[in-house]
């Protein structure tokens, strides 16, 4: 990589590398040597699989009715009845939250477009449940559907915050190797010396949240087991070494 040669505050030419030949700094100017170093700038990255250690899944119950009030009362019935059977097979109540919940009228169309007449209410709640115990997905669908949930909106498995932070502090550790590693090759091939760092940037590239439920089993109970996969994490650095 071609580079700027400086000797005595002087532009010579083109060269492979940057050398700098800074003068002595007068009485009360800052010396700016460490400006000037040399430097070597690499990037390091690291990853690893795991398995995550939280459940994160979300059921809905809809219900319609000719009256908002009607399709309400039928839609508390519902999620009612689905709390109570989650509740029997296990699911804490602090490991339950509405997700979402809404009430909205609806019409029917002519061809063209325009507003014919009021159908009726649709009213939506949506339940979120979060748990450690991974293993037991399956039985909350089962529950959760045969009470009379008709929607399982997602299944997810994620990491919570304590496990994440201890794989990304272990990546980290195995990307500045990366990154040393290859400074260490580069230096060598230039026949120079690393003699510190002068700056460090670390990235979490995070991981994708997996959906582990097939879209078509949304509305009947599930029939095989629900399985934790693995997911990859990852995170890089990018270290400026002087020499």
């Amino acid at each position: 990589m071609a580079a700027t040669l400086i000797a005595g505050g002087r532009v010579l030419g083109n060269a492979s590398a940057q050398v700098v030949s800074p003068q002595p700094p007068m009485q009360g100017q800052i010396n700016n040597n460490n400006i000037l170093e040399h430097t070597i700038m690499v990037s390091g990255t690291a990853s690893t699989k795991a398995i995550p250690d939280r459940a994160v899944v979300t059921f809905a119950v809809e219900t319609r009715d000719s009256t908002a009030v009607a399709a309400l009362e039928k839609n508390s019935e519902g999620m009612n009845q689905v709390l109570a059977a989650l509740e029997k097979v296990g699911v804490q109540k602090n490991e339950t939250s509405t997700a979402y919940f809404n009430i909205y009228p609806v019409y029917n169309y002519t061809q063209s477009g325009n507003v014919q007449s009021l159908q009726g209410y649709t009213v939506t709640n949506s339940l979120t449940v979060t748990s450690s115990r991974t293993g037991n997905v399956s039985s909350w669908i089962d529950a959760a559907v045969q009470a009379g949930a008709n929607r399982v909106d997602s299944v997810q498995f994620v990491f919570s915050n304590p496990q994440l932070a201890k794989i990304q502090s272990a990546l980290i550790e195995n990307a500045i190797d990366n990154a040393r590693a290859k400074a260490d090759t580069i230096a060598a091939k230039l026949g120079v010396e690393i003699k510190g760092v002068q700056s460090i940037v670390s990235s979490d590239s995070g991981y994708n949240l997996g959906s582990a439920y097939p879209p078509q089993a949304q509305l009947r109970a599930s029939s095989t087991p629900i399985v934790v996969g693995a997911q990859e994490v990852s995170v890089s650095v990018s270290i400026v070494y002087i020499i």
